[in-house]
């Protein structure tokens, strides 16, 4: 591929990362959350391979200036939401969130993406707990409507 080919694929990924995000910011709990969680992964895991090609063709990161306080998870991924799900992989993603806000403040393009590519594992393992937590079939996008039609 190319530089440009790169440089494309991570305002792609940009894009799907946004709208991951975006999704989060003003949603309420609902049966959704799960499929959102899993959209953010998808989101992450395509930002990952985005910034890993990009390494790959050497492209430089301008790295982003600190924010106070770091920055924040959308709302309804805050800490202070009363999130579904087990206590210890939400901390592992408020972790993993910090982390990831720090890389940006660097300038390895592969740590961003390792960074990414955390995310997504554990929005992914949050998602599979919040469909066991409210009883859905893990994975299962329409579990719900499944239920409610059987």
């Amino acid at each position: 591929m190319s530089l440009e080919a790169a440089i494309d694929r991570l305002r792609l990924a940009e894009a799907t990362w946004t709208d991951a995000l975006n999704a989060h910011i003003l949603a309420e709990p609902n049966p959704e959350f799960a499929e959102r969680l899993r959209e953010f992964a998808d989101a992450a895991e395509e930002q990952q391979k985005a910034f890993a090609y990009a390494a790959s063709e050497r492209l430089a990161w301008n790295p982003l200036p600190p924010e106070p306080g770091g920055r924040p998870a959308p709302y309804e991924l805050s800490a202070d939401r009363g999130r579904v799900g087990p206590a210890a992989l939400w901390a592992r993603f408020d972790r993993s969130f910090a982390a990831w806000d720090k890389s940006l403040e660097g300038t390895s393009i592969p740590a961003i993406a390792q960074r990414f590519g955390e995310l997504a594992a554990i929005a992914r393992e949050l998602a599979h707990a919040v469909d066991r937590e409210r009883g859905a079939k893990g994975g299962d996008r329409h579990a719900d409507t499944t239920a409610r039609s059987a």
